[in-house]
């Protein structure tokens, strides 16, 4: 049995926010938004480091490595892929859809 609650940060009941039958929050739901945070926050940081990296040229110095390059890399091999690279790109895209 679970029912809505009301989170007091927001003007309505919560999405995720159930309580289970012994009165708590449900662990798997602040286990999924700690990983959409994390998410976020990872590619927050790696427009950061893309922007200052064009700005600066490769001697940015905290960013730790030539971000531009790893991203074509990648981008390069997911096209060498063929088919299985346009999937892995399709569901990528999916994830960060969701988040």
């Amino acid at each position: 049995m679970s029912r809505k609650i009301w989170n007091r940060d927001s003007e309505g009941p919560g999405e995720d926010q159930h309580i289970n039958a012994k009165g708590g929050f449900s662990m798997l739901n602040s286990a999924k938004n700690f990983l959409r945070e994390v998410v976020q926050l990872g590619l927050l940081l790696i427009a950061v480091a893309v922007v200052l990296q064009v700005i600066f040229g490769s001697a940015v110095p905290f960013v730790g490595g030539d971000i531009i390059g790893n991203l074509t890399g990648v981008i390069g091999s997911l096209g060498d892929g063929g088919l299985v690279g346009l999937i892995s790109v399709g569901i990528i895209l999916y994830l960060l859809q969701r988040a």
